[in-house]
């Protein structure tokens, strides 16, 4: 794979990952807000951004499997950790929304 392949891969899971972390940004912001039925649209958009950065990297992972030698890259490196923060934010963000729908469920039952 080409230098110029793999950085291309890597911009896409910069961008994806970037787009995901928005969304569960915004979608905890709308739980905050008592606004669920927005929080789950927004949450379902940053999955799918998710996903097409994990596809980018799943292309990198099978080049190296199969015996492609992958160049190295700065970028490559920082768009795993792009992808990395963003998974382990998607994770404490969809945490915080149930217990925002726990208070919300608590406070209609008063």
């Amino acid at each position: 794979m080409t230098k110029e392949k793999v950085q291309m891969l890597a911009f896409d899971i910069i961008a994806n990952s970037g787009e995901a972390k928005d969304y569960y940004v915004k979608a905890g912001k709308a739980a905050e807000a008592g606004a669920f039925e927005r929080s789950d649209e927004l949450l379902k958009k940053g999955d799918e951004a998710i996903v097409k950065a994990h596809q980018s990297q799943t292309e990198l992972l099978n080049a190296e499997v199969n015996g492609e030698e992958l160049p190295f890259s700065i970028i490559l490196i920082h768009s795993q950790d792009h992808l990395m923060t963003t998974m382990s934010y998607e994770q404490s963000v969809k945490d915080t929304i149930q217990v925002y729908k726990k208070i919300a469920s608590i406070e209609l039952g008063k």
